[in-house]
Order: structure tokens, then C-alpha cells, then sequence
């Protein structure tokens, strides 16, 4: 596990054999991630690429038709970069970001996914771009949903596909922040119902959401809980899951309706789905569950103990992977391995690794 400040921010396996991290401080003004690649089977299995960015999220993609499967990473300010044996080619999403040259306010991008051959990001102010072809990053529709609040901010940080509706997108719903000076302002004019409003919605907290996006349209999928939607899978292409905050597991089910299935036995936010074997698991903070009917079982009790912060799990064909803010393990279906990362692989100073005797 790791020995250091720096921590996973985002993870993803190719493969049984394959992985790709981020690792950050998170650094805002002087951002850097050291981006590692792990092969099983390689003299040298590791490999090091540092970016200037912060990577909030990586995916599995193809430059263009001719090239083959490569990490697919993305900043918080809309950086892509296909990290392939190649070169390491660098896309830009225009307008995406806060502090990029070319941002226009929408705010930062913090998820990417590769759905069904097409990669597509979403992060704040309901921003959603698909990529047409190389270097072509096209926002899908420039008018966020409206919300029943104006002024409140729609943050997407998880997307899946549905067949009947298009995009599926979840995360938070942010409450427009109101001045105090405003409330006051009018209580000083009489205006006691604006007043009322003010107050009220400063109180307000932030909730989860669900939305669709379809042929330029939006809608929005009612949720019976307030708790924030963590990740979102289409299972099996025929079943809806989401994972939410307070131990949740959601199912949409019939014309968009959607139900809660088990509370499981933890409160601990549920942050990650994946199929592994045909079969649901999801992972809170420090646990794994498997799906049984309508219930969640505590599952997998071997997990590192140290583990206690979730980025990301991912089963890939016999192997199922568990990404943590300090470490990085996988399953075989008997039992658990942690993938030792060498600590000078995360020196400032990293000029390369020994190759093994």
C-alpha cells in the first residue's frame, strides 16, 4: 500500500493482467498526477507517465479505427490523453474546465466512460460531451435541465446507457447558494414570502439525481431518497443499478420507476458497481457485497484490511479488481493478491526502474 501523501484518484484494468492508476495530491494551482500502467508479464512490469493535470477518471478506448485498445485519461479541466505504446496523444474538450484557456464557466469534467465504443464525459453544470472522432469533442446538448430551484447545479459523476432512453446520468444536486444580504434585503422591504424563499433555500442540502438524455432532451428521473447517486451500471444490457449513498442499491425499474433493494448491512455510501461473473457486486467504502434477489451479502471478508476508501471495482473476465485511495488488489475467485507498488516509482525525482534480476 502506498507510503505516501498521495493517494488514487482514478483507476481502471484492461485486462486480468493490466491496470492503469492515477495518483494525485490534488494541487489545484499547481496540479500533477503520476499516471502508472501495471502489466503482468513484462521484464519490467511497470511504466510511469506524469501529467500536469489532475486525472479524475480513465476508460478503455481506441484513437481511431486502425489503433488498438489504449487507457483512456481525463483531467478535471477536460484534458484527454490516449496513454497507447505509440505516443501519448492529447485531446482537448473545448470549454470544459476552471482554469483551462479555454473554459467558459461550465466548471470541471469528472467522469469518462466507453459506452458501447463511444467515449462520452460528464462533470458539472449537467456538461456532457461525446468524442465524434479524433480531437472532435462535441457537446451533446447546450441546455442544462431545468430544476425545480433556478439556480440550483446539476453535478454529473457517473453515466451508463440505457437502450429506451438514451444516456443515463447521476450524482448531486446542488443547492443555488443565496447571498445573506439578499434575505435581509427583503425583509427590510416587506417582502416576507421572498424572504421565506431565501432562508429556505439556503437550509436545503444537496440530494442525489438521475437524469436521461435523449435526442436532446432531458428528463428527470424521480428517486425515492435524497441519498447522492455514487454509480450507475446497465447490467447485462437489460437491468439498471445504482449505487447511492446510506448503503443504497436502486434498481430503475418498468417506465423509469425507480426502487429501492437493499439497505445491505452497512450505511457506509455504496460507490462502485460491476459484473463480475454474471453476478452484481458493489463496494461501500471498505466492504464488498454480492447481489442475492432483492438483498446485498457481505462477501469477500479477506479484503486488505487498510483498505478503506474505495476508487473503483471492476471485474474483468476471471479477475475482479479493487481499486482503493492506497492500494490496488485483485480477486481470482479464491483469494485475495495486493499488487505491491515500488515506492520509487512515486519520487519527484523518478529517473526509472531497476530491471529485475
Amino acid at each position: 500500500m502506498l507510503k505516501t501523501e498521495m493517494r488514487i484518484l482514478s483507476a481502471c484494468a484492461i485486462s486480468a493482467r493490466c491496470f492503469c492508476i492515477a495518483l494525485s495530491e490534488l494541487h489545484f494551482d499547481d496540479p500533477l498526477s503520476i499516471v502508472l500502467i501495471w502489466e503482468e508479464g513484462l521484464q519490467q512490469p511497470w511504466s510511469r507517465i506524469d501529467i500536469q493535470r489532475n486525472v479524475y477518471s480513465i476508460t478503455v478506448g481506441r484513437f481511431d479505427e486502425d489503433s488498438e485498445p489504449c487507457f483512456v485519461a481525463m483531467s478535471d479541466e477536460g484534458d484527454v490523453y490516449f496513454l497507447d505504446d505509440r505516443d501519448n496523444r492529447r485531446e482537448k474538450i473545448p470549454g470544459a474546465g476552471i482554469h483551462s484557456e479555454d473554459a467558459v464557466g461550465l466548471g470541471s469534467l469528472h467522469v469518462i466512460r466507453n459506452l458501447s465504443g463511444r467515449l462520452v464525459a460528464a462533470g458539472q453544470n449537467a456538461q456532457v460531451y461525446e468524442r465524434k472522432g479524433p480531437d472532435d469533442w462535441q457537446r451533446l446538448f447546450d441546455q442544462r435541465p431545468t430544476t425545480e430551484t433556478p439556480g440550483d447545479m446539476i453535478d454529473f459523476s457517473t453515466i451508463t446507457e440505457n437502450n429506451k432512453s438514451g444516456l443515463l446520468l447521476g450524482g448531486v444536486l446542488r443547492p443555488g447558494y443565496q447571498r445573506k444580504e439578499d434575505a435581509i434585503a427583503a425583509l427590510k422591504a416587506g417582502n416576507s414570502k421572498l424572504y421565506a424563499q431565501l432562508v429556505v433555500r439556503n437550509r436545503r442540502v444537496n440530494a442525489g439525481c438521475l437524469y436521461s438524455l435523449h435526442d436532446e432532451h432531458w428528463r428527470n428521473i424521480d428517486l425515492p431518497t435524497n441519498s447522492i447517486v455514487r454509480d450507475l451500471i446497465s447490467f447485462a444490457g437489460q437491468q439498471i443499478f445504482l449505487a447511492a449513498d446510506g448503503g443504497l442499491l436502486l434498481e430503475i425499474r418498468g417506465d423509469d420507476e425507480v426502487g429501492e433493494l437493499s439497505a445491505g448491512t452497512t450505511t457506509e455510501p455504496m460507490l462502485s458497481l460491476t459484473n463480475f461473473q454474471n453476478t452484481l457486486f458493489v463496494a461501500s467504502r471498505s466492504k464488498i457485497f454480492q447481489r442475492e434477489g432483492d438483498d446485498l451479502a457481505e462477501v469477500l471478508r479477506d479484503v486488505p484490511p487498510e483498505f478503506k476508501a474505495t476508487v473503483r471495482l471492476q471485474g474483468v473476465g476471471h479477475m475482479l479488481w479493487l481499486f482503493d485511495s492506497i492500494g490496488v488488489a485483485r480477486f481470482d475467485g479464491t483469494n485475495w493478491t495486493e499488487i505491491e507498488i515500488p515506492p520509487e516509482l512515486l519520487r519527484p525525482t523518478f529517473r526509472g526502474l531497476q530491471q529485475p534480476q
